[in-house]
């Protein structure tokens, strides 16, 4: 399939969209501040669609910030404002830090390899597969969109190349198998650069005051005459002046 035929049925699935979607995406704050002051975004749902993170919102989070960085639980989504999130944060002036702190699947998954530097949670997952779509049409307009299909399940698979190193067709592969990556397997494939370690919580408990219950309490000593007391004031005083 030619270059100008591509064009034309990735300009009809663009139009498509936009007539189905009929209101506007629902623009959201990707921009709260953390409690250490630092900037950072959240991609806490699906991407694009009628109620999802759209590139639109992640520019206009982005616009005039330095170093950020961008958390990520979500299930994934359009192919197209995937790919340009991708690009918005991997030209990003500033230095990108990528946290998976619960999924980051389809869309998201490839959106998380624009990442400078790529941390994901222990107990996070991965997934990765083909590119899908729906199709209304005569057996030409199925081939056709099969063709596309692969065109743009290449591309993804580019973008985890590009970070994981390997081949287009070797992620390919593993894309067609809808391959699933606990938080060691995304380290090994070369997805992420960092599985993040369990801190200690800043608000745990100090128990070091309870130390001093599990060692016998010190015994003051006290200076006994060996000469018997012929009165008992004197031995008070003189444990009084012992213990004093």
């Amino acid at each position: 399939m030619n270059k100008q035929r591509v064009e034309q049925l990735l300009g009809s699935i663009r139009t498509r969209v936009e007539n189905l979607a009929g209101a506007p995406t629902q623009k959201r704050d990707l921009k709260p501040t953390n409690e250490d002051g630092a900037v950072a975004l959240y991609i806490y749902d699906r991407i694009g669609g009628w109620d999802g993170v759209i590139a639109k919102d992640v520019a206009n989070a982005l616009n005039g910030l330095g170093d950020v960085t961008v958390h990520i639980n979500s299930p994934g989504g359009d192919i197209f404002e995937g790919a340009a999130i991708h690009n918005l944060l991997r030209n990003h002036k500033g230095t990108v830090t990528v946290r998976i702190d619960g999924n980051a699947a389809s869309a998201a998954s490839f959106i998380a390899m624009a990442g400078d530097h790529v941390v994901i949670e222990a107990n996070a997952t991965m997934m990765i597969h083909e590119g899908s779509a729906l199709c209304v049409g005569n057996a030409q307009d199925m081939r056709d969109a099969a063709d596309v299909l692969d065109l743009l399940s290449d591309v993804i698979a580019e973008m985890y190349a590009a970070k994981a190193g390997g081949t287009t067709e070797s992620w390919r592969t593993k894309m067609r198998a809808e391959t699933w990556f606990n938080a060691k397997e995304a380290l090994a494939a070369g997805l992420v650069d960092e599985v993040a370690s369990a801190g200690k919580a800043d608000n745990a408990l100090d128990l070091s005051i309870f130390d001093a219950l599990t060692q016998p309490a010190a015994v003051p000593a006290v200076a006994m005459n060996t000469a018997p007391q012929t009165e008992g004031a004197g031995f008070a005083d003189s444990l009084k002046e012992a213990l004093a």
